[in-house]
C-alpha cells in the first residue's frame, strides 16, 4: 500500500476559489477523514486525489511517485460513491465482476468475485438484482467492486449518508473490519462527526476551502485550535461574554446567558471579552448552583434507550438536549449545568486560539 502526499494543492473555477493551497500527508494504511460543511472543499480535495479533478496549483504524490497529471485509471485506486453507482439491470455478481471484464481468465474472475462477496457478507446475494437489495447491501456491493481490483488506495465520498441510523452503525463496523483486513490506505469524505470519530485514524477539518486542523479524533475533540473546529466537531453551547468583575479568587463574566464566576487562572490573563464554547455532553447537571455554571429550565424528558433526553431552555431561549440517566430534577424546575474542567474552551476575541479549561 502507499502514502498520499499533497503539496500546495489548490483549485479555482474561474474567479471562484474552491480550495486554498493545502498540504496533507496521509500515512500508509491510514484511514483518513475529510470532514466539513457543504462547500468546504472536502469533495474537491478527494476528487483531486482520485484524478477526477486537476489542481490549479500543487502536486499529488503516491509515495514518492508524482501522479498529479495521471488519469484515474492509472492510479490504481478504488472508489465508492455516495449514490453507489451500480448497474440496476445487472445482478450483484456482474456488478462486481464488470471491472474485471477481459482482464483475467473466467475461472480467476469467478474466484475473485466469490472471495470478495464472501468478505463483504454477500455470497448469498450473488444472483440478486440491485433493486432487491437494501441500502446497506448496495453499499457493500459498491465496496466489493472498489476492492476487487486490489487497489493501493480506497476513496469514499459520503459512503453512509443515504442510510438510516441503525444500518449506518452496523455498516460502519463492517466497513472498518473489511478495510483493516485489506490493509489499505483509505480516504473518506463525510459531514457527520460520528462517522469521522468512529472510523478515522486521523481527521482533517475543512471550512471554506481551507484545512483548519488535522489530528486524531480525541485530540480534535479535546484540543481544537480555533472556534470553528471546536463548534463543528461537537454539540456545543456558544456564549459570548465580557469581563464584569475580577477579584483575588475569581473572575466574573456576563452575557446573554447570565453571569458566571470562574476561579482565578481559569480565564486568560488580561481577558476582556470572548466566546465560551461548552460541550453539552460534558456538562454536569445539578439541582443547585455551582461555579461556574449555567442555569436552564427543564421543559421535558423523552425516553431513550439507556436513559432520557432532557430538554432544557437556556436564558437566551435556546433549547438544547442533554442525555441523562434518570429524571433527577422535576419538569419546570431550574437545573444548573456545571462547566467543569475539560468541558469547555474559551476563545478571546483578539485571537482565534482557544484557552483550554
Amino acid at each position: 500500500m502507499v502514502s498520499i502526499i499533497l503539496k500546495g494543492i489548490s483549485k479555482k473555477y474561474g474567479a471562484k476559489t474552491a480550495l486554498f493551497p493545502s498540504d496533507l500527508d496521509i500515512k500508509d494504511r491510514e484511514i483518513f477523514c475529510l470532514i466539513g460543511p457543504s462547500g468546504s472543499g472536502k469533495t474537491t480535495l478527494l476528487r483531486i486525489i482520485a484524478g477526477l479533478e486537476t489542481p490549479t496549483e500543487g502536486e499529488v504524490y503516491f509515495d514518492k511517485r508524482e501522479v498529479t497529471s495521471l488519469k484515474p485509471s492509472r492510479r490504481n485506486i478504488g472508489m465508492v460513491f455516495q449514490d453507489y453507482a451500480l448497474w440496476p439491470h445487472m445482478d450483484v455478481y456482474h456488478n462486481v465482476s464488470m471491472v474485471l471484464k477481459n482482464k483475467i481468465q473466467k475461472d480467476e474472475e469467478r474466484r475473485k468475485v466469490e472471495s470478495i462477496l464472501k468478505r463483504v457478507g454477500l455470497s448469498h446475494k450473488s444472483d440478486s438484482r440491485i433493486s432487491e437489495l437494501s441500502g446497506g447491501e448496495m453499499q457493500r456491493v459498491a465496496l466489493a467492486r472498489a476492492l476487487i481490483m486490489e487497489p493501493d488506495i480506497l476513496l469514499m465520498d459520503e459512503p453512509l449518508s443515504n442510510l438510516d441510523a441503525k444500518i449506518k452503525q452496523s455498516l460502519m463496523v463492517e466497513m472498518l473490519r473489511i478495510i483493516k483486513e485489506q490493509r489499505i490506505t483509505t480516504v473518506f469524505v463525510t459531514h457527520a462527526q460520528e462517522e469521522a470519530y468512529e472510523m478515522a485514524d486521523r481527521i482533517a477539518v475543512m471550512n471554506r476551502g481551507e484545512v483548519e486542523q488535522v489530528g486524531e479524533p480525541e485530540d480534535l475533540y479535546r484540543n481544537p485550535t480555533n472556534l470553528f473546529v471546536a463548534d463543528f466537531m461537537a454539540d456545543n453551547i456558544l456564549m459570548p461574554v465580557t469581563l464584569s468583575g475580577r477579584s483575588q479568587v475569581s473572575v466574573t463574566v456576563t452575557g446573554k446567558m447570565g453571569t458566571m464566576n470562574f476561579g482565578t487562572g481559569k480565564l486568560p490573563l488580561g481577558f476582556e471579552s470572548g466566546i465560551i464554547v461548552a460541550r453539552i455532553s460534558a456538562l454536569s447537571v445539578k439541582n443547585s448552583m455551582i461555579n461556574p455554571s449555567l442555569s436552564a429550565t427543564i421543559l421535558d424528558y423523552k425516553f431513550k434507550a439507556g436513559g432520557y433526553d432532557m430538554l432544557l431552555q437556556l436564558p437566551d431561549s435556546t433549547i438544547i438536549t442533554k442525555n441523562v440517566e434518570k429524571k433527577s430534577i422535576q419538569i419546570g424546575k431550574t437545573a444548573y449545568l456545571g462547566l467543569e474542567e475539560g468541558s469547555y474552551h474559551i476563545f478571546p476575541n483578539e485571537s482565534n486560539i482557544p484557552v483550554p479549561a
